[in-house]
């Protein structure tokens, strides 16, 4: 949804057609809500997951994480804080 949001966003600053750009406005208006909604899940979610709740702070307690790299991190490596980090490296490809 934020790839098609940026999209939208540069589509909208190359086009000067009044009926383009409100098409465009309705798009981006649309995408909004639904990322709104989105994050609004995925908060509640980690909120109601103890583990993941402790997770989260945990990695946002380093310098430059916040939610939603900590969300993104915990959703594609559920293995953080239950492996030693030479196996969460590996699995990360960074090894």
């Amino acid at each position: 949804l934020k790839r098609m949001e940026t999209q939208e966003k540069n589509r909208l600053s190359k086009t000067s057609s009044p009926m383009i750009r409100a098409d465009i406005a309705a798009s981006l208006k649309a995408l909004a809500l639904r990322i709104t909604r989105f994050e609004a899940e995925i908060a509640d979610h980690l909120a109601r997951n103890h583990d993941l709740a402790r997770d989260g702070d945990l990695l946002q307690s380093i310098p430059g994480i916040g939610p939603v790299t900590s969300a993104n991190l915990l959703a594609r490596l559920p293995e953080l804080g239950h492996m030693d980090h030479r196996a969460i490296a590996s699995l990360a490809g960074l090894a």
